[in-house]
């Protein structure tokens, strides 16, 4: 039989793979353009141990233990260079956008299917968390994943179907803290098809109970989290009253495609909605389709809005090591909105806002740095070894483990904490965070924590006998402040004797200052 095939899945394959080629490029360019930052350092380091000591060190932290586990054994057969360790998030994050096409293309239709993967594909917040040793990009592809084996089990029920659901249900659980949350946008979108009578009740209990056991499946490591972890209960990562609020509505902004992008996103998504509930009652916003005709209008909602709200709401009221990244999971549902609501406007502003709407999400993307606070350490090091300096003093262990990855023993890194003994002659460099420390000349001690709550910081006074030189200083890009570029430094002194380890006044700090 010759002519054209209109079938539904004609040009399928060919669109999705140029969607996976466009999301493959936006990806790994400059996948490892940056030096490692504190949270993927602890990821690495995590990679170099046996899994008895990851499960114990994690079960301190907040953090499930899949994604690490995963991570070792990729690690031990092709290697820790940098681009496996960013690979194994940026593989996961354009299957993403694979998945998202293919979920909506049947459902849907091919425009919406290919606009909300092309906003997917452009979206900061995407790419951003697909360069990172993190796995945020994982739980972004759960969250695409579990949905879709939510509706192929409405469409068809089945046992097999089921158990895929469950898979994805327990996996997403075990990647991050967030897995709860987007199980709760799950169950609000399982109420809402059985309301609409999409569902019949067997298949609700089915789903639900199919839930509540993948959340069962997470008591045992919540038991371990509440009873051996050093961070819950810490006022390290807890938002509260105002604060929280203007958190939460930062990352809603970064999620919606970048700050210079959330102007036309906001019209595009008032637009939409005007358009669907002028010409019907306000409740018709649900709509009525079949069991294989999603309203996507609906389903963007509940996932995008219910997963992020709950998660914020907890870093509103304070709740212990909230923090609001791995909202996340709500990119591809927001991008499913986007796209909804552009393709129900007429022609002529559905041209309009798309062209405004795609012309600041690309911008946003090729221009908005990826890295916040990223710390040059690979340049610190190049740098400090041109300046023939012997020991770099630091707070925190990033330099160190960095020095550690790149396998160089050229200088010394000592904590500021606990400075060792011994650092005799040549040049010392202290680190000074912008923002978080700073040094003082008249009293000569260095302060850090400026940012942490009231009684965190905490004040380090040098050895008098150290001579300041001169410094260096090294561009630190901000994430929420576009274009604003600020200075990591690099203090350089003069070790004309043998300075520290003269007693405890050398090695101790000397106060808090609140």
């Amino acid at each position: 039989m010759t002519g054209v095939d209109r079938s539904p899945s004609a040009g399928r394959a060919a669109w999705l793979a140029l969607l996976l080629a466009f999301a493959a490029a936006t990806r790994f360019h400059g996948l490892t353009a940056n030096a490692m930052w504190a949270d993927e350092l602890f990821s690495w380091r995590l990679t170099t141990l046996d899994v008895s000591q990851i499960l114990q060190i994690v079960a301190g932290d907040v953090h499930p233990p899949l994604y690490f586990l995963m991570l070792k054994p990729v690690t031990s057969l092709f290697g820790d260079s940098l681009t496996v360790l960013r690979g194994f998030s940026a593989i996961p994050s354009v299957l993403s956008c694979g998945l998202l096409f293919l979920f909506l293309d049947r459902r849907a239709g091919r425009p919406v299917a290919v606009a909300a993967a092309l906003i997917l594909i452009a979206s900061p917040a995407s790419i951003h968390y697909a360069q990172q040793i993190r796995g945020y990009a994982l739980c972004e592809l759960l969250a695409v994943a579990v949905v879709a084996a939510l509706f192929r089990y409405v469409e068809r029920p089945g046992a097999g179907r089921l158990a895929q659901f469950f898979l994805c249900c327990i996996t997403l659980d075990y990647l991050h803290f967030i897995g709860p949350f987007v199980l709760a946008g799950l169950f609000a979108l399982a109420l809402w098809l059985f309301v609409t009578g999409r569902i019949a009740r067997r298949e609700l209990v089915a789903v639900v109970g199919t839930m509540g056991l993948a959340t069962a499946c997470l008591v045992p490591w919540l038991w371990v989290l509440l009873t051996r972890s050093h961070v819950v209960g810490s006022q390290m990562h807890v938002f509260d009253g105002l604060s929280g609020v203007i958190e939460a509505v930062k990352v809603f902004v970064k999620l919606l495609g970048g700050f210079v992008a959330v102007g036309p996103a906001l019209l595009l998504w008032a637009a939409g909605l005007a358009r669907q509930s002028g010409a019907r009652p306000a409740l018709r916003l649900c709509g009525r389709a079949s069991a294989t005709k999603v309203n996507l209008l609906m389903t963007g909602h509940v996932m995008a809005l219910i997963p992020f709200g709950l998660f914020a709401l907890m870093g509103i009221v304070g709740g212990p090591f909230i923090r609001l990244h791995p909202a996340i999971v709500a990119s591809p549902w927001l991008a499913v909105l986007l796209a909804t609501c552009l393709l129900r406007l007429p022609p002529r502003p559905q041209f309009f806002l798309g062209a405004m709407f795609g012309a600041a999400l690309g911008y946003s993307a090729l221009t908005i740095p990826y890295r916040l606070d990223q710390v040059p350490v690979a340049a610190v090091l190049d740098v400090a070894a041109r300046e023939r300096v012997r020991t770099i003093v630091a707070y925190g262990e990033e330099l160190a483990l960095t020095q550690r990855f790149l396998g160089r023993s050229d200088i010394r890194i000592a904590d500021l904490r606990a400075i060792p003994a011994g650092l005799c002659g040549g040049r010392v460099a202290v680190e000074i965070m912008p923002r978080d420390s700073a040094y003082d000349a008249a009293s000569h001690s260095v302060t850090y924590g400026l940012t942490a709550p009231g009684g965190q910081q905490r004040r380090f006074a040098l050895p008098s006998t150290l001579r300041l030189i001169g410094e260096r200083r090294f561009p630190l890009h901000n994430m929420w402040k576009p274009g604003v570029v600020e200075q990591y430094r690099l203090l350089l002194f003069d070790t004309p004797a043998c300075v520290f380890g003269r007693g405890q006044a050398a090695r101790q700090p000397v106060g808090d200052r609140s």
